[in-house]
C-alpha cells in the first residue's frame, strides 16, 4: 500500500512538471519543433522513398501542434475558474481540486499507454512500419503524436466527468438573473468547446494518416451483383488485426469525439437549467414572503415579475447553438476535400 501511494506521488509530480513544461513552450517553440521534425522527415523520405511518407508526416506534425495548443493553458484556465468560485461556493471549489487530482493521477497514463500498445501492436503486426531509419523516425513521431493526443483526450474525458459532477451538486455561486452569464460557467463552456474543436480536427488527421498508411493493394472493391453492388476484399498480412485497428479508430474518434462534444453541451445545459429553476424558486419565495408582510406591495410585485420573466426566458447555454453548425460544416467539408486531394496525389 505504501509503495502504491509513493507511485501515485511520483506520477502526480511528473504530471505537474509535464503540463507546466508544455504550458511554458511558446508558439514559436511549436513552430521550431514542427520545422525540425518536418526537415528530418523530408531528408529521410528523399533517401528511403516511403509511400505517402510526406503526407503522413505532415498529418502527424499538424496533429502534434494542434494537440499542444489544446493542452496548453488547460490547467491555468481551471485555476482561473477556481479563483472565480472560491469565495462563494465551497462545494464547487472541492470539485475543482478533485478534478485536478484526477488530471495528475495515474489514470491518464494508463489510458495513454494502453492506446499506444494497441496502435503499435497493429502497426507492426500488419507490417506498416519497418525497422529501418525512416521506420524508427515514423515510430518516434507517431509515439509523440499519440502520447500527446491521448493525454489531451483524457483531459477532455475528465472535463466531461467534472461537468457531470457539477450537474449533480447544489451550486450557490451563480448569476441569479441570467445563470448562463455566470463567469465560471462561460469559462467551462469555452474550455469544452475549444477541446471539442481541437480533438475533432486531430481525430480527422489521425484517421487520414492511418488511411494513407494502407497500401493500395490491401483493400480491393469489387463490383458484383450483391445487394450493395460491390464487395470489399482485404489482402493485409493480418486481416483480423486490420479490422480491429479500424474498430478502435471508429470507437475512439468517429463515435466518441462527437458524443463527448454533445455530452459536454448537455451537462452545461443541465447545470444552467437547474440554476434557473433554483433562482425561480427563490424569486417565488421572495414574492410570497413580501405578500404576507405587505398585502398592498404592488410596487415590489411589479419590480420582481419582469425580473422573473427575464430569468425564465434567459438562454440555456452561454453561446448561440448555431455557432456549432458554423464550425462542424467547414471541418467536415475540409476533411472530405483533404482526403480527396491527398488520395488523388498518393
Amino acid at each position: 500500500m505504501g509503495k502504491l501511494k509513493e507511485l501515485n506521488r511520483i506520477i502526480r509530480r511528473f504530471s505537474k512538471w509535464l503540463y507546466e513544461s508544455l504550458d511554458q513552450v511558446s508558439y514559436k517553440g511549436y513552430m521550431y519543433i514542427a520545422l525540425i521534425a518536418a526537415s528530418m522527415g523530408a531528408v529521410l523520405e528523399y533517401f528511403y522513398d516511403y509511400r505517402n511518407g510526406i503526407w503522413i508526416m505532415l498529418c502527424l506534425i499538424a496533429a502534434i501542434v494542434i494537440t499542444l495548443q489544446g493542452i496548453k493553458g488547460y490547467l491555468v484556465k481551471l485555476e482561473e475558474i477556481e479563483k472565480n468560485v472560491k469565495v462563494g461556493d465551497v462545494k464547487l471549489s472541492v470539485l475543482i481540486r478533485k478534478n485536478r487530482k484526477l488530471i495528475y493521477s495515474i489514470w491518464p497514463f494508463i489510458f495513454t499507454f494502453s492506446t499506444l500498445c494497441i496502435y503499435f501492436f497493429n502497426f507492426y503486426t500488419i507490417r506498416y512500419i519497418g525497422f529501418d531509419a525512416i521506420g524508427v523516425y515514423a515510430t518516434i513521431l507517431t509515439m509523440i503524436a499519440l502520447t500527446l493526443g491521448m493525454l489531451g483526450y483524457s483531459q477532455y474525458l475528465i472535463l466531461i466527468i467534472f461537468l457531470y459532477k457539477i450537474s449533480e451538486t447544489r451550486i450557490t455561486n451563480f448569476n441569479r438573473l441570467i445563470p448562463s452569464e455566470t463567469e465560471w460557467i462561460k469559462d467551462l463552456a469555452k474550455l469544452g468547446k475549444s477541446k471539442g474543436i481541437y480533438f475533432s480536427i486531430v481525430g480527422m488527421l489521425y484517421t487520414l494518416a492511418y488511411l494513407l498508411l494502407i497500401p493500395v493493394d490491401d483493400i480491393q472493391v469489387i463490383l458484383d451483383e450483391s445487394i450493395l453492388g460491390y464487395t470489399i476484399s482485404l489482402h493485409t498480412v493480418n486481416n483480423p488485426v486490420f479490422i480491429f485497428s479500424w474498430v478502435v479508430i471508429f470507437v475512439l474518434i468517429v463515435i466518441a469525439i462527437p458524443l463527448l462534444f454533445q455530452l459536454q453541451r448537455y451537462f452545461i445545459k443541465k447545470i444552467i437549467t437547474q440554476l434557473k429553476e433554483k433562482s425561480s424558486r427563490e424569486f417565488y419565495k421572495l414574492m410570497r414572503a413580501d405578500k404576507k408582510i405587505n398585502t398592498n406591495s404592488l410596487d415590489q410585485q411589479t419590480t420582481l415579475l419582469p425580473l422573473l420573466r427575464e430569468l425564465i426566458s434567459s438562454p440555456n447555454y452561454p453561446f448561440n447553438e448555431k455557432e456549432y453548425a458554423k464550425f462542424v460544416a467547414p471541418v467536415l467539408t475540409a476533411g472530405f476535400h483533404l482526403v480527396k486531394i491527398v488520395t488523388s496525389l498518393a
